[in-house]
């Protein structure tokens, strides 16, 4: 556990075997860059608003995410954009 988000590759391939790693490493980045392009109103919104609209935008787009994943995502979008 890190005390800020940050990408361990590594450790989901201890969990998995090659190609599924690879596959969701890519799915993951996939998400990550998703995310990244999600640009609030910051006339409008503070970071915790902000953060709650992109991963609300996420959720949207992908109901398949469950709770970790999401909160996952909002801790890596309030941390870039602190």
């Amino acid at each position: 556990m890190s005390t800020y988000p940050k990408s361990d590759e590594t450790r989901l391939r201890e969990q998995f075997d090659e190609a599924l790693s690879n596959e969701l490493i890519k799915q993951i980045r996939v998400l990550v860059a998703e995310l990244d392009g999600i640009k609030p109103d910051w006339s409008r919104h503070d970071l915790n608003q902000a953060t709650e609209f992109a991963v609300a935008q996420i959720k949207f787009a992908h109901p398949e995410l469950g709770d970790a994943a999401l909160s996952a995502l909002a801790w890596a979008y309030s941390f870039g954009h602190r």
